[in-house]
Parts: C-alpha cells; sequence; structure tokens
C-alpha cells in the first residue's frame, strides 16, 4: 500500500488516519505526518492506542524523557499550547502529577504533535490535509453561534486557521492533494451560507470541493445511526470530475454484535432507576424500545432504552455523563406456524434473557450507557369495554412461562437489568476496536475520557469508503466495499 504523508489538524484520537489505513488502500505515513492536537487524555490515548504498530507503553515513556528535566517538559507543553492554557504544567513538575506530565510529553513527541492549529504551519508538502474542527458552535447541543467573525472567531471558526495554513504555501502544486473535512449535519443546514463561503475560499486556494452528508450506519460494519458532513476537496490541476460518493448500503451489523458478553456490575442501573423502566414499543421492533425517564423531566433523549436488535443512537461527547443504555433481549423462540415466507419472520421472534442483560442502549457516561431489559412479557389483557388488548409487561419473578396469548401472541415472563453501554462497546460503535480501548484504560485514561473520546470522534468506516473512491477515480476498475456489497447481493436476489 501506498503511505499518505498526511497534516491531520483538530486531529483527535486519529480516527480519519486509521480510516484511511482501513481502506486498505493507502497507509498512514505515521513516521513523516503530523498532529495538531491540545486536549491532553486525548493526545494520551492515542499514544497508546492508535500509534500504527508504535503505541507507548510506560517504559516508552522513561526512555523518551528520561534524559529531560520536568522544567524541559513543562515548558515544551506551555509553548504548544497543550490544554489551551487551562493547565500550568510547571505544577506537573513533582509529586503525583509528574508521571502524568511525562505521559503527555511523550505521547506528544510520539505522534508527531505540533499543537495548537493557530501556532502551526505547514513546512513540507503533504498529501492530504485532514480537518474535523471543533463543532462546538454548529452542533444542536450547543449554542450554535457558528463562525464568529473576522477578528472574533468562535471555537467553530478555527476552521479559518486551515485557510491561512494553505494559503501560506505560495506554489499551489505543493498545497496538499486532497483535503478532507468532517463535522455535524448544522454545517449545510443553518450554516449552509457560510459552508458554500467556505467552499469559495478553497476553490480560490486551487480546490474543487464536494460534499456529502453521510450516516455511518449505511457504511458497513457500524451499528450507529450518525449523520455527518464529508467534504472532499480535489486540487484543481489534479481533479478528473470522476470522484463520487459510497452509495448507501445496510450490511445487516447491528448492537448485538459489539456488545461485551460479560459486561462489570458497575454498568449495571440502579434498581430504583429500573424500576422506572417503560416500553414505548410494544413490538419490540424500533431501536428505542422503551425508557427510563423520570417523572420530573419532560425531555427523556438521555434515558432512552436501546433495542439490541437495532442500531445506536449517535453517540455524543457528554455522553460520560450518562452513557447510553441498552436491552439485551435474547431470541428463545418463534410463533411462526409455517404460512410465512421467511424463515425466521421478525415479527414472530420470541425475546428471553439467558442470563446476560438484555441491551438497552443509552451510551454517555453518568447513566447514557445503554439499558439492558431482561424480563418482558406481551399479555392478552381485558379492557374496560370487554375487548382484549395486547400489553407488553416487565416481569419482576425469575422466570419464565411461555404460554400462547392471542392467536399469535406470546408471552415471555423473567426479570429484567438495564445497563449502560461501556465504553470500549462505545469505541467499537466508532469503528475503533475494543483492544485499542482496553490499551488506553490500562494506561490511565478514565472511563470518562474514554466515553468523550468516543463521542468526539468519527466513524473510521465512512473515512474508509470516500478513500476508496477517491482511489476509484484515477482507477475505475477498482470494486469499493459498498459496490461489492450491493453487486453480491443483487447476485442472490436474481
Amino acid at each position: 500500500m501506498k503511505e499518505l504523508k498526511v497534516f491531520a489538524a483538530f486531529s483527535g484520537l486519529g480516527m480519519q488516519e486509521l480510516g484511511i489505513h482501513l481502506s486498505k488502500i493507502y497507509d498512514y505515513d505515521w513516521v513523516h505526518s503530523i498532529t495538531s492536537e491540545v486536549e491532553p487524555n486525548v493526545i494520551i490515548a492515542r499514544a497508546c492506542s492508535n500509534n500504527f504498530g508504535c503505541e507507548i507503553d510506560e517504559h516508552e515513556v522513561d526512555e523518551i524523557t528520561k534524559k529531560l528535566r520536568p522544567t524541559q517538559m513543562a515548558e515544551y507543553l506551555t509553548r504548544l499550547n497543550i490544554g489551551l492554557g487551562e493547565k500550568d504544567w510547571f505544577k506537573y513538575t513533582n509529586g503525583k502529577k509528574l508521571q502524568y506530565l511525562k505521559k503527555l510529553y511523550a505521547s506528544c513527541i510520539a505522534t508527531n504533535n505540533v499543537g495548537d492549529i493557530n501556532n502551526c504551519h505547514i513546512n513540507e508538502r503533504y498529501d492530504m490535509l485532514i480537518y474535523s474542527f471543533p463543532c462546538t458552535d454548529l452542533s444542536l447541543a450547543g449554542q450554535q453561534k457558528g463562525f464568529g467573525t473576522e477578528g472574533n472567531r468562535t471555537r467553530s471558526g478555527q476552521l479559518y486557521q486551515i485557510e491561512r495554513i494553505i494559503s501560506e504555501i505560495d506554489d499551489v502544486k505543493e498545497r496538499p492533494n486532497t483535503l478532507l473535512l468532517e463535522n455535524v449535519a448544522p454545517l449545510i443546514g443553518k450554516f449552509k451560507p457560510q459552508f458554500d463561503d467556505w467552499c469559495k475560499r478553497l476553490s480560490q486556494l486551487g480546490y474543487n470541493t464536494y460534499y456529502e452528508k453521510i450516516n455511518a450506519k449505511y457504511c458497513g460494519n457500524v451499528p450507529q445511526n450518525r449523520e455527518r458532513v464529508f467534504a472532499l476537496s480535489i486540487r484543481k490541476d489534479l481533479d478528473n470530475g470522476n470522484f463520487h460518493f459510497p452509495t448507501p448500503f445496510d450490511d445487516g451489523m447491528r448492537l448485538c454484535d459489539v456488545l461485551d458478553e460479560n459486561v462489570d456490575e458497575k454498568y449495571y442501573l440502579s434498581e430504583k432507576i429500573q424500576k422506572r423502566f417503560k416500553i414505548t414499543d410494544p413490538t419490540l421492533q424500533k431501536n428505542v424500545i422503551g425508557d427510563t425517564m423520570p417523572d420530573f423531566r419532560t425531555i427523556g433523549e438521555r434515558d432512552a432504552v436501546y433495542n439490541v436488535n437495532g442500531v445506536m443512537g449517535a453517540l455524543t461527547a457528554t455522553d460520560y455523563k450518562q452513557p447510553k443504555q441498552v436491552a439485551e433481549i435474547h431470541q428463545i423462540g418463534t410463533t411462526k406456524d409455517g404460512t410465512e415466507s421467511w424463515e425466521n419472520p421478525q415479527t414472530e421472534r420470541v425475546y428471553g434473557i439467558d442470563g446476560l442483560a438484555p441491551t438497552l442502549n443509552t451510551m454517555q457516561g453518568g447513566r447514557r450507557e445503554p439499558h439492558i431489559a431482561e424480563s418482558i412479557a406481551m399479555r392478552g389483557r381485558y379492557n374496560a369495554d370487554g375487548t382484549t388488548s395486547q400489553h407488553l409487561e416487565v416481569g419482576s419473578d425469575t422466570a419464565n412461562a411461555l404460554t400462547t396469548v392471542q392467536k399469535d401472541s406470546m408471552v415471555l415472563e423473567s426479570n429484567y437489568r438495564i445497563r449502560k453501554l461501556t465504553p470500549r462497546e462505545c469505541w467499537r460503535l466508532m469503528g475503533l476496536t475494543k483492544e485499542m480501548c482496553d490499551k488506553a484504560s490500562a494506561f490511565g485514561i478514565s472511563d470518562s475520557s474514554l466515553y468523550k473520546i468516543a463521542g468526539n470522534g468519527l466513524c473510521t468506516n465512512v473515512v474508509s469508503l470516500i478513500i476508496q473512491h477517491l482511489y476509484k477515480a484515477y482507477h475505475p476498475n477498482f470494486v469499493c466495499d459498498d459496490e461489492k456489497f450491493i453487486n453480491s447481493n443483487a447476485k442472490v436476489s436474481a
């Protein structure tokens, strides 16, 4: 695979770079590439879990820092503006904080981190510049201040540092071949005029820009309903006009495919909160099948409980406050009577709990992790007018009569538990591996930070497909993963 020399602005955990690697066409040249990141825990997490075969450990930290005085490391981090001035690194030069200072310094060195984007300059040629700039002032969860104005930019307004960096390269043919942007959907909604202006600026810098809103759940391997804007800019002298974004497809992957089998007790909700569980979808077919919202709250998005046989809602940076919840419901039988055309029709499936908590997704810390419901019953009940209707009930006992209630209904009784998504499940929902999360955790990154890193990231599967289609623009006989899936299913259907 050809290695790409990349300038990763606002690099985070390096999910865009990992997406390049997972494309199996290009690889990330970590030796000559540079990153720009200022969040301390993110820098450390990347260095120990996602540094393309060169992850650091405690021994590496000691090797990198052994000849340096603590004040030298503090000076270096201050110069790069790591932490954006919120931490005085000179207070970390002794005591228990010294080891954290060493880890952070070593992580910056290991990931070629140049720090604050506002002080960055490109002094050599790069194949690609990637920039997932802060969504703080664009997101629906934020104040939606936009980019601000010249001389008074918001955090999202740091986007214009990319324009400055590129314009400092006088020779257009020495500028990066391609640019890849990722951000939230309002970028081409409420802030479309500003985005159009951004595309005009890129045109003046010598780029044609193509953009699309893409949902990760339609790009394979990631069962998360995460819609983001991606914009690929190709230098005009290199653009042949053949680039097209991937075609959406559903590979059938669902939440149950990324959930852990053995989950620590700390992720389960208390009995008090569990008792608030209310079924909102008696059919158990929707992605959200219930909630644990308390009576005093009118908006309970964080209390939603997800179906393990569905897809997770979009993870967010604030999930650490209350992780998303999951209800793990396992199929134990069917009411199929032989007349259906499907071998295992979804409408006839009967679910139960087999010792693992059923998964209800509410992923984010502090009770936002997915909840799991282990015992649910569908019962036929008499109404006041004498008619009967089906009611989904949560059982209070362990177990488990399976009985026919009406012609096509089954009753399943069993007790239930609801839990949060674990950090490693959240990382898998971003297209990362559980091993990466485990490495970061073992290196001292807290659950809260692990949740936040996942929610702030982008799904690697989307980037991987975009990179494949970029390659296809110049190699028309190449077949991308979305095309392989769609073509193979077309043959089966035929």
